[in-house]
């Protein structure tokens, strides 16, 4: 699938490995703040009240919100209900649900975003189920040239970023503290626009594993999942601690099996392991997953992944009135010590005084819940904003107790070669 076109023709995408929501328009807004999970039961009260028409009568057939949060649990994010949008399960057949609505927006609004799909080349229409208008052109027309100059001006030098672990682990003598999660930005300014479809599909085709999304200029390739719920099982993927790749397969698997054996990485994942565990267990009935975590390998870095799963129908002493939903369940999971620390207050407070770095939506959740509070989010990591011809890049390490920072630099410039690698292409 074409997932660069569907980015180009302004449509918000999130791409994993069961769904994928395709997004124009916006007939309502919702504003929300991860610090209240409350709020999402008025997000979910609205999906439910919206009239929908769709080209099936299909209980399936549901409206979504959807939408990349920030990272700072205390700011406002937007969620958008779009005017239309096109849900297509990875799996399980071949079933396409085209859902329009105009909400609070002009209903001309509908029919341009039902339009745009003209603008894409028929393999895409047709790989969305989609009959076009027997006169729409049958090709985008030739698109400009990408850029092919590029200069990449991080923000803070190496020396800075290096002092910040080493104020993190001074941070860490402190018997309250365990972790601090710091990140650095990398800015990338070409000679030209980059091209959104053609870097969406570069990201697509080199992280085939990982979850695609794009909102408002902003795209990554992400690992790692927050939360999903679909009916009543709800599952959750985190990650922490990480090994390099250097392209020889024998160092490659001995240095996975010294992840595996690491006592710091493995204290880093088990601190996420048990955040995730806990806030679950205050929502769900039943919480299970695995011991031990297992090896996570992507194209240059592995991770140490563990798969929790949790029931929302199973049998608890005090059942909640509403099970929670997914919106609510990724609101309550945010942030994990993935990406902020343990504590989670006092971790916010060093990064928030220390680190120097408007993170945005880097960090934050992103994804999508339909009316029967059904969806997947996940962590918005491996990501750029892009802006015309400017990007700026995220990435961030987890610091423990015996973490050097010198190795610490050195991971971020891994994890920035995820974006990199889609978008410099001299």
């Amino acid at each position: 699938m074409a997932l660069g076109r569907l980015a180009a023709s302004g449509a918000m995408v999130i791409a994993s490995e069961t769904m994928v929501v395709a997004a124009w328009g916006c007939a309502r807004r919702f504003s929300v703040k991860c610090s209240d999970p409350g709020g999402a039961h008025g997000v979910l009260e609205a999906l439910g009240a919206v009239e929908v028409t769709s080209e099936e009568a299909d209980q399936k057939s549901r409206p979504v919100v959807c939408g990349a949060m920030a990272f700072d649990p205390g700011a406002a994010s937007d969620l958008i209900l779009p005017a239309l949008s096109v849900s297509i399960p990875r799996q399980g057949g071949t079933a396409r649900w085209i859902t329009t609505h105009g909400g609070e927006e002009d209903p001309s609004k509908v029919a341009e975003g039902l339009a745009r799909f003209a603008l894409l080349p028929r393999s895409v229409a047709d790989g969305l189920g989609i009959t076009q208008d027997p006169g729409a052109q049958d090709q985008v027309p030739d698109s400009p040239w990408g850029p092919d100059s590029f200069e990449l001006r991080s923000q803070g030098s190496h020396d800075e970023f290096c002092q910040l672990v080493q104020a993190a682990l001074g941070e860490l003598s402190r018997p309250t503290l365990q972790k601090l999660v710091v990140a650095r930005a990398v800015d990338v300014v070409a000679n030209r626009p980059f091209l959104l479809d053609e870097v969406t599909d570069r990201l697509a085709a080199l992280y085939p594993g990982c979850t695609l999304y794009y909102s408002a200029g902003f795209l990554g390739a992400t690992p790692e999942l927050l939360v999903s719920r679909h009916g009543g099982i709800v599952r959750s993927r985190p990650l922490a601690g990480t090994t390099g790749h250097s392209g020889d397969s024998g160092a490659d698997n001995a240095a996975e099996r010294a992840l595996l054996a690491s006592p710091k990485n493995r204290q880093e994942h088990s601190m996420v392991v048990e955040h995730v565990r806990r806030v679950l267990g205050t929502m769900c009935g039943w919480v299970s997953g695995p011991v031990e975590p297992s090896v996570v390998r992507l194209r240059n870095v592995s991770h140490l992944g563990t798969l929790v799963e949790a029931r929302l129908d199973a049998a608890t002493d005090t059942p909640p009135a509403t099970p929670a939903s997914a919106l609510e369940l990724a609101m309550s999971l945010h942030p994990t010590p993935a990406v902020a620390g343990v504590p989670t207050d006092s971790a916010l407070g060093f990064i928030a005084a220390c680190e120097k770095l408007d993170r945005g939506r880097y960090g934050g959740p992103v994804g999508w819940m339909d009316s029967a509070g059904d969806g997947e989010w996940w962590v918005a990591i491996r990501c750029a904003e892009v802006s015309g011809a400017s990007a700026r890049l995220y990435a961030g390490v987890g610091v423990v107790q015996g973490s050097d920072p010198r190795e610490e630099l050195a991971e971020t410039q891994l994890k920035l070669q995820a974006l990199l690698s889609a978008l410099v292409r001299p």
